[in-house]
């Protein structure tokens, strides 16, 4: 590979051989076509004899610490490297996908390179940022763009760009993080380029059945840290959006603590408490 990439991989309570990307993964290390650094959140160290291979970095972190301490791991130790890949256990990537990557050729102020990603028959990623991103949130044509967001796994970051701007933002360590990530893109004039690359993603935090309300919470107070300090211009349309999120829960989720706890967020951010 043409590009001098590096990989990270965050896991959390999943087996090395369970995860969907590994086979592509594998090969690829062992063409010597990338870097990989496999960040291991899980609350016991796993081995693997891959992890011992040449351009492999295991890391074990019990603490979980989420996203943004493992990102930014991998900055410090891609400091000779062009792209920063992120990834994580529930994204499926494949051949295509990095042969495209290193077709391309991305104009300077291009900082991200994102594909296609579904979950389902559903496209969550990207989505264009104008608008408060929810279910009717308009997806970005293949092309270089503005007002682009997408989730990070799959994204393939400029090295450069990221040191410039302090790496990753510690305060989002795992929700929201990758709005500011976009959102900060956007603020320093930088661009998005949407590949033709279609991936898969599960996106399991949709589902309230199997949602920890605990991993809720954490959800809206990043919420609340985003809109109330960066997307400052959204956050009239999030308090409405909470509001309608609150009468969906009350229909149709069992468990009665979310409704309360969005309809508490509401009154908080109607209030202007943080």
């Amino acid at each position: 590979m043409d590009k001098k990439i590096y990989i990270v991989l965050v896991l959390y309570k999943q087996k090395w051989q369970d995860v969907p990307s590994r086979v592509c993964l594998e090969n690829l290390i062992r063409k010597e076509k990338g870097t990989l650094l496999i960040y291991d959140n899980s609350p016991a160290k796993q081995s693997n004899p891959f992890f011992l291979e040449t351009h492999v970095t295991y890391v074990h972190d019990a603490s979980n610490p989420g996203l943004a301490v493992a990102y930014n791991k991998a900055l410090a130790a891609a400091a000779d490297f062009d792209w920063l890949i992120l990834l994580d256990q529930d994204t499926a990537v494949t051949s295509a996908y990095f042969e495209e990557i290193n077709n391309t050729t991305p104009d300077e102020q291009v900082a991200a390179l994102v594909p296609l990603i579904f979950s389902g028959n559903q496209q969550i990623s990207p989505v264009y940022s104008e608008q408060y991103i929810g279910k009717g949130a308009k997806h970005p044509h293949v092309g270089v763009h503005t007002h682009v967001m997408a989730i990070n796994s799959a994204s393939v970051l400029r090295i450069a760009f990221l040191k410039e701007v302090g790496g990753f933002n510690q305060e989002f360590s795992l929700d929201f993080l990758d709005h500011w990530l976009y959102w900060r893109i956007q603020k320093e004039g930088m661009q998005v380029q949407v590949l033709k690359t279609v991936l898969v993603h599960d996106l399991s935090v949709l589902d309230y059945d199997t949602l920890d309300f605990s991993r809720y919470e954490s959800i809206l107070i990043a919420e609340r840290r985003y809109y109330s300090e960066y997307a400052v211009a959204l956050k009239k349309q999030h308090q409405n959006h909470l509001l309608k999120r609150t009468l969906k829960q009350f229909l149709t989720v069992k468990n009665r603590r979310f409704w309360k706890r969005t309809f508490n967020e509401w009154r908080q951010l109607l209030g202007g408490k943080r």
